[in-house]
């Protein structure tokens, strides 16, 4: 079975973030976690962009920058991603 696009984007930025082994995120699920806002995660920029470069390695995609720092969650960059993927 083929994992979405939003999920393995979820699961990207748990790693990405460093907040797979953390207490607070483990209950989260993947898919609460594709539609929390950064702002409210307590993560900072850097991390955020690691999680960016880390999705477009993944994907194999190059995301366009002003659209990304327009995103305010991983469901947000997922659409981007998926974008990418059908052009």
């Amino acid at each position: 079975m083929r994992v979405p696009i939003e999920i393995r984007c979820a699961r990207i930025f748990r790693k990405a973030a460093g907040i797979e082994n953390i207490q607070e995120y483990a209950a989260v699920s993947d898919i609460a976690l594709v539609g929390a806002q950064f702002d409210r995660l307590d993560i900072d920029s850097l991390a955020i962009m690691e999680f960016i470069m880390e999705v477009e390695t993944e994907f194999g995609v190059e995301l366009d920058e002003n659209k990304v720092s327009r995103c305010a969650s991983v469901a947000d960059v997922a659409v981007l991603v998926s974008d990418a993927v059908r052009a």
